[in-house]
């Protein structure tokens, strides 16, 4: 039988291209093209006769592959890239994952390319979590971070060290977290600080500002007028410590000693106690014929800072020396006034008519001389010797003589009797006159004169 087809028309199949026909409905090629005339199909009356289209894929059959990121936060993803190929329709394909730092790739995936070119493949790529290392350098520790990629990065609490400020990290902290574990160190600036010195009222010391740590040399003692340094009431650090101190000085209060140098007088006890203390004055001493005028240099009111020696101040008392020359109607004679232990020095002499001055004489008998010490007040009595002379007789005139005799002042002596040894022409004797050539005798002979 011979017959044509015709008039049925191309099929179609969606990413195939019709080849014709085959009555082998496995086969992959046409044995027949369309509206060829065929023959001979069956040799079977009746007989129905089926022919199968054959298809040949398309090679240009498009595809997508998505490529989606995690999201920072939450679980969701967002698309990346698009990469579009050609294959076969209904072929399998494994397209390849990209790499995209900061995430991990997912398996590669096989897939069969729909013929309607809408196959699309969804890569979800994972987003990476890092840690974030912190290196305090000797401070306070601080907990590494866990981040994802591109997570914003929180700055931590700063740490602290001590005797230090916390100056950042090095590297720097960046503002989202990087494609990989990142570990920054602390940077620090060393603070300085200050010892101050309160003397309490001693010599100024000056304070010390320097580094945290350093060494400290500990500065010259501080003194204070009537005290010893006692030290400090902390003890000075060796090095700097991480905050400023105020150290206080101590002190031990001095005694000192006051010596009474009494030069000759009563022992006075010295004065020992503590300096600025008020000092009660000692009662005087006493010194034999002196008058206490007191103390070179002065008491003073509270202990010095030194030791003294104070030294008596004396005046010598005076004592008066009276003089009696110890005969009627003689002239005054002044007291003297004589300083105690003084020589008395130049004597006062007297006069008396008829007298020799002996001298002065106290009631116990001693005599005053010029190196007499004089201690009391005291009455010096003149003590005299009567003058002895000659009564000689001149016959004033007349002759005769007769043996002079000696005579003391004061005292009567019996002139002798001439007993007519003296005679003159012409006159009578009658007495004795001291007077030459006086005719009237005022002493009789034999009489008695003074």
């Amino acid at each position: 039988l011979h017959s044509t087809c015709s008039g049925l028309g191309t099929p179609t199949k969606e990413g195939y291209k019709f080849l014709g026909w085959n009555t082998d409905a496995n086969a992959d090629n046409a044995i027949y093209k369309d509206e060829q005339p065929v023959k001979n199909l069956t040799a079977t009356a009746g007989a129905t006769v089926t022919l199968y289209a054959i298809w040949a894929p398309e090679t240009n059959i498009t595809y997508k592959v998505e490529h989606y990121q995690q999201n920072v936060n939450g679980d969701g993803y967002t698309l990346k890239d698009t990469d579009t190929y050609s294959g076969t329709a209904d072929a399998e394909v494994t397209p390849e994952v990209k790499s995209y730092p900061g995430f991990t790739a997912p398996d590669a995936q096989t897939v069969t390319i729909n013929p309607d070119g809408k196959t699309v493949v969804r890569y979800e790529y994972a987003r990476n979590s890092y840690t974030v290392t912190f290196d305090t350098d000797g401070g306070s520790e601080i907990a590494p971070q866990n981040y994802k990629f591109e997570a914003p990065i929180s700055d931590p609490a700063n740490p602290t060290k001590e005797g230090y400020t916390f100056a950042g990290w090095s590297p720097a902290l960046p503002d989202t977290m990087p494609a990989g574990d990142l570990t920054v160190k602390a940077t620090w600036k060393v603070n300085q600080y200050t010892i101050t010195f309160v003397t309490d009222g001693g010599t100024t010391v000056d304070a010390i500002t320097q580094d945290y740590g350093t060494e400290i040399v500990a500065p010259a003692a501080p003194t204070k007028t009537g005290y010893t340094f006692d030290g400090w009431d902390a003890a000075i650090p060796a090095t700097m410590p991480a905050k400023n101190l105020t150290l206080k000085a101590k002190w031990k209060i001095n005694q000192y000693t006051i010596t009474f140098d009494t030069d000759g007088g009563s022992e006075i006890a010295s004065i020992t106690q503590d300096y600025g203390t008020e000092i009660a004055a000692p009662a005087a001493p006493a010194k034999t014929g002196y008058t206490f005028q007191g103390w070179n240099p002065e008491i003073p009111e509270t202990m010095p800072a030194d030791d003294l020696t104070l030294t008596a101040q004396w005046q010598a008392k005076t004592y008066t020396v009276h003089f009696d020359p110890a005969y009627p109607g003689a002239p005054e004679i002044s007291d003297q006034s004589v300083a105690f232990d003084a020589k008395f020095g130049p004597l006062p002499t007297p006069k008396r008519e008829g007298y020799t001055f002996v001298g002065w004489f106290n009631d116990d008998g001693t005599q005053l001389t010029a190196e007499t010490i004089i201690n009391e007040d005291i009455t010096y009595t003149g003590k005299w010797a009567p003058i002895t002379y000659t009564i000689a007789f001149d016959a004033d005139g007349g002759e005769g003589s007769m043996d002079s005799i000696s005579a003391t002042y004061d005292q009567e002596v019996t002139i002798p009797l001439a007993e007519g040894r003296f005679t003159r022409t012409g006159y009578t004797f009658s007495g004795w006159s001291t007077y030459k050539g006086y005719m009237t005798p005022t002493v009789q002979d034999g009489g008695t004169v003074k």
